[in-house]
């Protein structure tokens, strides 16, 4: 689905977006086709209401400067 139909449905209707409930948890540019351009504000408002990123979900706002290791655990990048 994310690296043969995505990119075939991006490019007929390009900057659509989706919704988060809807989206695809694996999606590679989340930031842009969950959130547009409205992510670095967004990303703004999180980093000063939340500045230690103590909410997290996969891909939420600011959820990027995460990875999950190999044995599991959320890292902060």
């Amino acid at each position: 689905m994310i690296t043969q139909y995505r990119p075939q449905l991006e490019a007929l209707a390009p900057d659509s977006g989706c919704y988060l409930s809807e989206g695809n948890w694996r999606q590679p540019n989340f930031q842009h086709a969950f959130y547009g351009s409205n992510y670095d504000p967004l990303n703004a408002i999180k980093a000063k209401y939340d500045p230690h990123d103590l909410f997290y979900a996969v891909t939420a706002v600011g959820s990027d400067r995460w990875r999950v290791s190999n044995h599991g655990h959320l890292r902060k990048i």
